[in-house]
């Protein structure tokens, strides 16, 4: 689970604001903006658990029956918006509903928390709907809205928000954040280095099963050539592999540039510059008709030719 603690250490300009809002200064409209996979959903839901949280102490705590409640959705005072599933739009009746929600008094609490998840997604005519509620929200609730697509968003409800934008995660932040969460070291820098600076993208990875069962064929064919033979035995293995093709390349293109912090020759160099150029060759065979099976022998080839010395 994300904490603020986590978000603080990602800019000075975050860690400010978090501070602010921690005091009692959470802007009644804000809109977090970001990347996709940045946790803007997970910082809003951390927003409201502050807001809810009963603790004396430090808020949120994450453990009282209200931040419970928020983080598994059943808290009646925190209100999610999200687009339709059938053509991924949030629509005016969908806004006329939310309003007339807020009109009625809340079970738990006086106190209302809606979170409207990719607000992009509204179309122009639901915005427009919001706009008197952004604009004149009352005492007792917050609106936030999280978008990675700022420029679909109307300037009238830009205008009426307090803005907000989480950066991508460093690498190490995401390492470190994995090795919290359980992963072994060696898998977490892979992951945090497929992921491109995503939080929500690393937890997936290292949570799905699919993407786990990936990585060790990955390290059971690339990383385990030593001969001829074994080139063959590799290629019967990812046979069976085309759809996880890209995912593969990208395995081989960290693994193999991470190898330049060990170079320390010339011969080295020039190996893992060849190893470099081959995955980019597979790339453009990936994009034409040169069958899988060939891709797969052709980096593996140069695998044991060119980074053999190294696994």
């Amino acid at each position: 689970m994300l904490t603020f603690d986590d978000f603080s250490k990602l800019s000075t300009t975050l860690s400010a604001s978090i501070s602010l809002f921690k005091q009692g200064n959470l802007p009644h409209t804000l809109l977090v903006l970001g990347d996709s996979g940045t946790g803007k959903l997970s910082f809003a839901k951390l927003l409201a658990q502050m807001l809810f949280c009963t603790s004396k102490g430090d808020r949120p705590c994450l453990s009282c029956t209200a931040c419970n409640k928020i983080n598994s959705g059943t808290h009646t005072g925190l209100i999610l918006l999200g687009a339709n599933r059938e053509d991924s739009t949030i629509k005016i009746d969908d806004v006329r509903e939310l309003i007339l929600e807020l009109s009625s008094y809340g079970i738990e609490s006086a106190l209302r928390v809606v979170v409207i998840v990719d607000a992009h997604r509204m179309t122009v005519q639901a915005q427009n709907a919001l706009l008197k509620s952004l604009e004149e929200p009352s005492r007792d609730c917050y609106f936030i809205l999280t978008s990675s697509k700022e420029k679909a968003l109307l300037p009238t409800v830009i205008s009426r928000c307090t803005e907000l934008r989480l950066p991508l995660w460093p690498k190490d932040k995401l390492v470190s954040e994995l090795i919290e969460q359980g992963v072994e070291a060696n898998k977490a820098e892979e992951i945090a280095s497929l992921s491109g600076g995503s939080i929500g993208k690393a937890l997936v990875y290292a949570n799905d099963d699919s993407f786990r069962e990936l990585l060790t064929l990955f390290e059971d064919s690339f990383l385990s050539l030593n001969n001829e033979k074994s080139v063959a035995y590799a290629s019967s293995k990812l046979k069976a592999s085309r759809d996880d093709g890209d995912m593969l390349i990208n395995l081989l293109e960290i693994y193999t540039t991470n190898l330049l912090k060990k170079a320390d020759n010339s011969q080295a160099l020039k190996n893992i510059n060849n190893m470099l150029s081959a995955i980019a060759t597979a790339r453009k065979w990936q994009k034409s008709n040169v069958s899988w099976q060939a891709t797969v022998d052709y980096l593996l080839f140069h695998t044991l030719e060119d980074l053999s010395i190294w696994h």
